[in-house]
């Protein structure tokens, strides 16, 4: 018996040593249908990508425009999995930032080989923004946390804000190193530091996003509804930039299954 479900792709900051071990899906990465993705990814970050998962080292695995077309990988071998080893039909899809690409790639709007290819040049060009850090907050009003984000915050280089409404109840900031630490302080709940090294969904990154807008012009049609950050399914008009810079949350009617393909 089949049965629908929603599913939501990890963005940057889930990665960690061994996911593809640890994920079990050490054996689909290597195997005949789908190790053309692995040996694209390995050439595009030109690194051995089953070897720097499962070996690191992790300073690496962190760098923005390597830590994107490996999650992505990860995120399409643990769908196909999912897909061919269960009854789960998909239904909706979403992504957080990153996760928008994967959720692209399930809904056959572009490859496996084309998302690889764009999510490096994002990576590449993320890494071209100020650096920075994000971190996530649980349990404090984004509207309480953009409060204290306005009073920490002290020009164009001490500089923090929302990025990434992933929930009611959690929060991603993103800014420069002293003032996210200032408003860490300030907020004084559970955190998440994120694996992130510059300053993703923020102001700063406007000359970054104008870039990114001229290499999202693969997207095709999308034949499973993907929520974004806009609130609605998206169709034909998703420019990755756009949406996940700023834009979050989802806005579903109904009470969907989700299963989420993390990997901590």
């Amino acid at each position: 018996m089949s049965f629908s479900a929603f599913l939501a792709f990890p963005g940057q900051g889930s990665q960690h040593l061994s996911m593809l071990s640890d994920g079990g899906i050490s054996d689909i990465a290597l195997s005949k249908e789908f190790s053309y993705a692995l040996e694209c990814c390995s050439d595009l970050i030109s690194h051995d990508a089953f070897k720097l998962i499962e070996e690191g080292p992790e300073e690496l695995i962190n760098q923005t425009s390597i830590t994107q077309p490996l999650l992505v990988l990860c995120s399409y071998l643990h769908f196909n999995k999912l897909i061919n080893s269960t009854n789960v039909t998909p239904t909706y899809l979403a992504g957080h930032s990153l996760g928008e690409y994967s959720a692209l790639v399930a809904a056959n709007s572009i490859t496996i080989i084309e998302a690889l290819k764009l999510v490096r040049k994002r990576g590449e060009l993320m890494q071209l923004a100020p650096s920075g850090s994000m971190s996530a907050i649980l349990g404090l009003e984004q509207d309480a946390i953009a409060e204290i984000c306005t009073s920490v915050s002290h020009g164009p280089d001490s500089h923090v804000q929302c990025a990434n409404l992933n929930s009611p109840n959690q929060t991603v900031i993103s800014g420069h190193d002293d003032a996210v630490a200032i408003m860490l302080a300030y907020a004084s709940k559970e955190i998440e530091i994120l694996g992130i090294t510059c300053v993703a969904g923020n102001a700063t990154l406007e000359n970054t996003k104008k870039n990114a807008l001229k290499v999202c012009s693969l997207i095709g049609d999308i034949q499973i509804p993907i929520y974004s950050g806009a609130n609605k399914p998206l169709h034909y008009d998703l420019v990755t930039a756009a949406h996940v810079h700023g834009k979050s949350g989802l806005d579903i009617e109904g009470e969907p299954l989700t299963i989420t393909t993390g990997y901590k």
